[in-house]
């Protein structure tokens, strides 16, 4: 079905017709479009849930905060360096009637985006044994204050001990039992 208009028929004749695909006035031209809306969606839908980077995590704990209203979705993004153990506290900071979450939770991801652990604020969460690599801190909540919700949070690490430290700590202990040991029988 070929249909042909002139510019000044097409407004009124898409009105009177709009059961008619955008495949008949430009054929091939909508397949060629979806990726691309779709590719824009996303790109769109990405950027506001954009995350927060709070760099590589040593021995000194990080702080982070944020304000949301409605449903909060807030994402931070971290990396650890090496073998670590990991403890995650976030409170809400109450002021209700103005600032306030009924539900405020908290998931730890790793870079495939397989969730490692959740819980809820209050509780916090604690890892150990997590190997070095990027991780995600995924917020979620319902703020009830009139303002909206407020929380802020701290990231502590700690490294743990490779068995090359425990096996090169037990050999110095040997040593000095054995020197110990010379020391007694000689005197």
């Amino acid at each position: 079905m070929i249909v042909t208009l002139d510019p000044v028929q097409r407004p009124n004749w898409r009105a009177a017709n709009p059961s008619m695909s955008f495949n008949v006035l430009l054929p091939g031209v909508a397949m060629k479009l979806k990726p691309l809306a779709a590719a824009a969606l996303l790109a769109t839908s990405l950027s506001s849930f954009a995350a927060t980077d709070l760099g590589t995590l040593g021995t000194d704990p990080v702080f982070f905060n944020g304000t949301g209203s409605g449903f909060v979705f807030d994402t931070f993004t971290f990396t650890l360096s090496e073998l670590s153990s990991l403890r995650i506290d976030v409170t809400d900071l109450k002021f209700p009637p103005s600032w306030s979450f009924s539900n405020l939770g908290i998931a730890l991801l790793d870079e495939s985006f397989v969730t490692l652990g959740s819980a809820t604020a209050a509780d916090g969460l604690s890892f150990s044994g997590l190997a070095a690599g990027t991780y995600a801190l995924a917020l979620t909540g319902f703020t009830s204050g009139s303002f909206g919700g407020a929380y802020a949070g701290v990231l502590a690490a700690a490294p743990v001990p490779e068995p090359e430290t425990y096996a090169l700590m037990l050999a110095g202990l040997g040593i000095v039992g054995f020197i110990a040991s010379r020391r007694r029988s000689n005197v």
